[in-house]
């Protein structure tokens, strides 16, 4: 029996499927933020107001940060669970980490790229 996975409320029966679908959702999501605050940016920066600049910077990237976290952390895990099913040593989750960093969206562990890079050549050798 296929397992079923939740993505952002509808279930899959085929998680291949559901990581693209939801991969696809979250770029047009990302693309429609960046037409809503890029013009405005373009605004704010040729009124020359900086204040106001930062801020929509600021919001955009938080947005783009709600997007974008759930996605990274769901990779992490699969990564992680890979490597220790190929008796692959896994750096321990803590919050001061070289190697983690906490989402400020969902509060999980995700893998910065250098130790993503290191645990997918190692379990690709």
């Amino acid at each position: 029996m296929l397992a079923q996975i939740k993505i952002q409320g509808e279930p899959f029966r085929i998680p291949m499927i559901g990581n693209w679908l939801n991969s696809w959702r979250v770029q047009r999501k990302l693309e429609s933020l960046k037409k809503k605050y890029l013009p405005l940016i373009r605004e704010a920066e040729r009124a020359e107001n900086v204040q106001l600049q930062a801020e929509l910077t600021g919001q955009w990237a938080i947005e783009r940060e709600s997007l974008l976290d759930p996605i990274y952390a769901r990779g992490s895990a699969r990564l992680i669970s890979k490597a220790l099913k190929y008796g692959i040593a896994v750096p321990p989750q803590q919050p001061d980490s070289k190697h983690y960093r906490r989402s400020g969206i969902t509060g999980e562990f995700i893998l910065r790229q250098l130790a993503q890079r290191r645990l997918r050549r190692e379990v690709r050798n």
